[in-house]
């Protein structure tokens, strides 16, 4: 998968931030209320405000809400919010590369 990248302008600086592949379920499930709020067609009123903090959560919080706010452009946030929520619904992929497996053997070591 590739990676997911943004970049900040952080203290009259662009800086470049990645993605961790880890997603928690915090962020997941504030995703999926996202992507509710998305299919919705709700008005990007309604939208930009949540999209600030939660791609904050997506990239593990390597910035805060006001630097993102302050740094990022209104016209791309709606667009990279889309890319992020496709990115950890694709990490989080629950079917464990497409192996279905009791509990048990989930976690055993692989050869």
């Amino acid at each position: 998968m590739k990676k997911l990248v943004i970049r900040v302008y952080v203290e009259g600086k662009v800086k470049k931030f990645t993605a961790p592949r880890f997603v928690s379920w915090d962020t997941f499930r504030q995703t999926m209320a996202l992507q509710k709020l998305f299919d919705s067609n709700a008005p990007n009123e309604a939208l930009i405000p949540q999209c600030y903090p939660i791609i904050c959560s997506i990239f593990g919080h390597q910035f805060t809400v006001e630097q993102l706010e302050r740094g990022y452009s209104v016209e791309e946030i709606l667009k990279k919010t889309g890319e992020a929520l496709h990115y950890v619904f694709a990490t989080a992929d629950l079917s464990f590369k497409g192996e279905v497996l009791p509990f048990e053997r989930r976690f055993a070591k692989r050869k």
